[in-house]
């Protein structure tokens, strides 16, 4: 697919290539991917995915990096112009998160590129102050927070990447201020009344 000029927009359909994208003239880009976009991944060794995504703000790309890759499949990506939806508090989150979805590829780790912009940033999480310290949630059904392994500051107002490793399974990605800005996951949270007035609470928290 030779991008010459201006974006594809998927809508809720999905674009899948199975060959090479190319989205620039020497150093200008031409487009992007705006929606979903799905690359066949074959068996083998380290396979490398490279997923030209962006939103209307601009071109956000990820890589993804699968190691010791054993089945075939496809992996699907697609960024979004929004803090991720299950943020507790979104303005200290990234204004902006991907999502992966894996159709039948079986591999050992990956590693996972985010390219982000300057205007996905608030003025609660801005990005002189912690593009830096910066840490990156995953969602499955609770957050994690896997291991980064390579940051690269965009500058004040310039945006960059981050990238993490180590990842054994897809879902949705973002990053945030600190981890307090995305809520524990609570999996039971009962009480027990005594002396009539004394209220003992138990939780229990999945994540």
């Amino acid at each position: 697919l030779n991008i010459i000029k201006g974006n594809i927009i998927t809508g809720n359909f999905t674009l899948e290539v199975s060959g090479i994208i190319s989205n620039f003239t020497n150093s200008t880009l031409n487009g992007y991917i705006i929606g979903n976009l799905r690359k066949p991944v074959t068996s083998g060794g380290t396979r490398i995915v490279s997923f030209p995504l962006g939103t209307d703000n601009g071109y956000s790309p990820v890589t993804v990096t699968l190691n010791s890759t054993t089945t075939s499949g496809s992996l699907t990506a697609s960024a979004y112009q929004v803090p991720h939806p299950n943020s507790v508090i979104p303005e200290e989150c990234l204004q902006r998160y991907w999502n992966f979805t894996n159709s039948g590829i079986a591999f050992s780790t990956a590693s996972v590129k985010m390219t982000y912009l300057a205007t996905d940033f608030t003025t609660s999480f801005n990005e002189a102050s912690f593009e830096t310290v910066m840490q990156v949630g995953k969602y499955d059904g609770g957050w994690t927070f896997p291991s980064i392994t390579t940051r690269t500051p965009g500058g004040t107002n310039d945006g960059g990447s981050i990238t993490i490793g180590g990842i054994t399974g897809f879902s949705s990605f973002t990053t945030t201020k600190n981890e307090s800005a995305l809520p524990v996951e609570m999996t039971s949270f009962t009480h027990n009344v005594f002396d009539k007035r004394n209220v003992k609470l138990l939780w229990e928290t999945s994540s």
